[in-house]
């Protein structure tokens, strides 16, 4: 899965089968380099612009490797309890929500939440919702919510202050999820 990093105009990839993130000039496309994570089938890639760091979540070792991006090294893992899918860094960059594919050692189990951990440490503050299949988050600044698809009940969960609000019926297997530029909107794949 693809991530943009505006500051150093490049494209990072994550190479689920190889445990890679591989590194693309945005303007040329030319490949830069690999950085070969600890974590088993990486997934997702979200960066946290205040810290310069990229979080991968790692489906089979269970866990989100840290990555520097000036130094390209890995610089911690966060265990998640469960398959970590995507992940959202608050804008004050207190917070990471990440969503949970499944909670326990089946990766297919159906009992994945939403977590709340503290940064930069990884400190696990809080889990939310109803067991399911969490895929993706987005979050709007304005009144701070933040969204989560669930592929097992075919909804988009919706919080505020950590409080869970009504969930949107959407289609089968809602996946990855993108919120318009004017908050207005998300878009559910």
């Amino acid at each position: 899965e693809p991530l943009f990093i505006a500051a150093s105009k490049e494209i990072w990839i994550s190479q689920m089968s190889t445990n890679k993130v591989h590194i693309f000039s945005a303007d040329t496309l030319e490949f830069k380099e690999s950085i070969l994570l600890p974590g088993r089938w990486t997934k997702v890639l979200t960066l946290d612009p205040g810290r310069r760091v990229v979080y991968a979540s790692n489906w089979a070792s269970q866990s989100i490797s840290v990555i520097d991006v000036a130094t390209r090294t890995v610089t911690g893992q966060l265990p998640t309890g469960g398959v970590p899918r995507g992940m959202l860094v608050t804008p004050d960059g207190k917070y990471m929500y990440a969503a949970q594919f499944a909670g326990g050692k089946d990766d297919t189990d159906g009992r994945g939440r939403l977590l709340k951990l503290e940064l930069p440490g990884g400190k696990l503050l809080g889990t939310f919702g109803a067991p399911g299949s969490k895929r993706h988050l987005a979050f709007a600044s304005k009144p701070g919510r933040v969204f989560l698809s669930d592929m097992a009940h075919a909804r988009v969960e919706v919080y505020e202050s950590d409080k869970e609000l009504p969930a949107v019926r959407v289609f089968e297997k809602p996946n990855t999820i993108v919120l318009s530029a004017d908050e207005r909107t998300l878009y559910v794949s």
